[in-house]
């Protein structure tokens, strides 16, 4: 996909929460919201200090995609009107500081509607029906950063077919980048892990899962996943096994990392791991 190179500097952002979230738009005005890619939230480690502003993490070398959505959630229809493609300008900041980094835009946009998704290129007049929304993707070039707070902001250059600026409800996200360590090993292992079965590539899943389960065989976050790279290519019976045995490690609080850093968590992961069972025992059932 071809990626088109956006501009770097600081964006004003106006009227934001401290968590980059404006005020509800006035009625008529298009939207815009910047959230992240494939995005695997800690489970293993400790989340981001609240008092830098962070809401995600990343470890070095890890990517970050965006998405930046510009939506129509009025009842008519709308435009959205640009001079240059993409549209957009975009600032990163590490610790409050200007930098410059590889950031790039798509010109190819997504209509979303529904269940519906249509691939279209940019035109400088892009019409939105009635609770539309076009959507973006975002290279941060975050990969190759070193640690530090980083703020990713979105200002859409375009207007409306009356002349509105697009209202930036959520403009930006800003992550904490952290070093890489001998106790970050089983947290990378299971973001990547992760990562592979939100694309659906089980096979390979499955690879990173019991690597990651013979150096840490008390991962019962590592049997969900083995359950749920199993469970994609069709083989019930195993994903059912690979639940039991990570009940069976909540149960006896053998996962000692993920008691230390998700213990208030752990009592509804049993009652979702239960409910997960059954409902793949159903599907067993249903396929004899």
């Amino acid at each position: 996909m071809r990626m088109i190179a956006a501009g770097i500097g600081v964006v004003a952002l106006t009227c934001m929460t401290l968590h980059g979230q404006a005020p509800k738009p006035p009625t008529g005005f298009l939207t815009l919201f910047v959230s992240p890619v494939e995005y695997v939230s800690p489970t293993y480690v400790a989340d981001p200090n609240p008092e830098t502003g962070a809401t995600r993490l990343l470890f070095e070398g890890e990517p970050l995609g965006l998405t930046v959505d510009v939506r129509n959630d009025n009842d008519i229809p709308a435009e959205l009107v640009t001079k240059a493609s993409p549209g957009f300008q975009i600032s990163v900041r590490r610790d409050r500081k200007p930098i410059t980094t590889a950031v790039g835009v798509s010109n190819v946009t997504t209509r979303l509607f529904l269940d519906t998704r249509r691939s279209e290129e940019w035109t400088s007049r892009m019409r939105l029906g009635p609770r539309e929304t076009m959507r973006w993707t975002v290279d941060t070039g975050l990969e190759t950063v070193s640690p530090g707070i980083y703020e990713i902001a979105v200002e859409a250059m375009g207007i409306d077919q009356n002349g509105n600026k697009v209202y930036p409800r959520v403009p930006q996200q800003v992550v904490e980048v952290r070093a890489r360590t001998a106790d970050s090993a089983l947290e990378m292992a299971v973001r990547a892990t992760e990562r592979l079965l939100l694309r659906q590539e089980y096979s390979e899943a499955e690879k990173l899962a019991r690597t990651a389960l013979g150096a840490y065989p008390n991962s019962a976050v590592g049997y969900v996943q083995l359950s749920k790279a199993t469970a994609g290519q069709g083989r019930t019976a195993e994903a059912i096994q690979s639940l039991e045995t990570a009940l069976d490690i909540l149960d006896r609080n053998a996962d000692a990392l993920l008691q230390r850093f998700r213990g208030s968590s752990i009592p509804q992961m049993i009652v979702n791991l239960g409910q997960r069972i059954n409902g793949l025992r159903a599907l067993e059932q249903k396929g004899r």
